[in-house]
């Protein structure tokens, strides 16, 4: 376990952590995990769990969130549908790891229902679990646990080894797109044992420019979008040995030195790269940046200028 690194590409939204992750595709000892990986920072995913079954003091809160934790892992398992996010195809393998894991982190499950089970249905599916429940067909199960931290963290550690590692074990690295929220990157030393963080950002003002295209991020009011973008950033930066921070404009104009970088943090060696600009073309990126020089209204501009002056990109000489 301790040969294997995960390396977390983390981005801001539309910061270019994408160009990363392209770059990664083409080193040898990489295996780029397809999609953004949301089992650990989705709703109900592994940190939910986490917070609510350790040393759990409610076992109506640990039923709760194992159960949600149930539901939102079968996402996982789903075969995607063309042009519908419907699932992540990762198939049996991860149903055989899943059970697994659930087995170590479940004490006892039986037959049965509590009132709060009924605040996730809506009238009907309701009305149904009632007439279910008379007819003595009752499809609701309780889970309980007693977890210590130690534990957990070994059982959830073993899960993830096991479900990303390569089966050919010709890998060394495996990239995870979006798998840790980028505020709190130090969550990732609770999930794995070995790993990097690559945490990509972008001048705010080419961020406003495609995120226009957008409905997830406040455009349309460009006060709230300086305050949206500031929320995003305002815990300090973790700088250590585990974080390396990059600008998206500098993987592009200085790709050489930027490059060195990154092969000292990953501790991956030059004759790795061996597909370079297969994937993550520098030349080609290079019209993502200065993006909002086109735009015809520039009084937006002037205030993200303003307001996020600080976060303004200002290339290397």
């Amino acid at each position: 376990m301790k040969n294997l690194q995960i390396i977390n590409v983390l981005g801001y939204g539309y910061t270019g952590s994408g160009a990363i992750i392209d770059l990664l595709k083409e080193i040898e000892t990489c295996k780029v995990v397809e999609g953004e990986f949301d089992l650990i920072r989705g709703p109900y995913g592994l940190i939910d769990l986490k917070n609510n079954v350790i040393n759990s003091s409610s076992t109506i809160r640990a039923n709760h969130y194992i159960r949600k934790f149930i539901q939102y892992a079968c996402v996982f398992k789903r075969k995607n549908i063309k042009g519908i996010q419907y699932g992540y195809n990762y198939g049996e393998s991860f149903q055989i790891e899943l059970e697994i894991f659930l087995s170590k982190i479940i004490d006892i499950k039986f037959k049965g229902t509590w009132h709060f089970h009924y605040i996730e249905h809506n009238f009907f599916t309701q009305l149904l679990s009632k007439v279910y429940e008379k007819i003595g067909i009752d499809k609701n199960i309780i889970y309980m646990t007693d977890l210590s931290n130690d534990k957990f963290q070994e059982y959830v550690r073993t899960f993830l080894y096991d479900l990303l590692k390569s089966k050919d074990n010709k890998y060394s690295n495996i990239v995870l797109d979006q798998s840790i929220d980028v505020i709190n990157p130090k969550q990732a030393n609770y999930f794995f044992n070995n790993y990097k963080n690559i945490i990509v950002d972008r001048d705010p003002r080419d961020v406003y420019i495609d995120a226009l295209r957008h409905k997830w991020i406040p455009t349309d009011d460009i006060n709230l979008f300086c305050r949206w973008y500031e929320i995003n950033r305002e815990k300090e930066k973790v700088n250590d040995s585990n974080n390396i921070y990059i600008k998206f404009e500098d993987i592009v104009l200085d790709y050489d030195n930027t490059l060195n970088e990154l092969y000292d943090f990953l501790n991956v060696k030059n004759n790795e790269h061996l597909r370079k600009k297969h994937f993550f073309q520098p030349e080609k990126s290079a019209k993502n940046i200065g993006k909002w020089k086109n735009i015809k209204n520039m009084d937006k501009i002037k205030i993200i200028e303003k307001k996020l002056n600080s976060f303004l990109y200002i290339e290397k000489v």
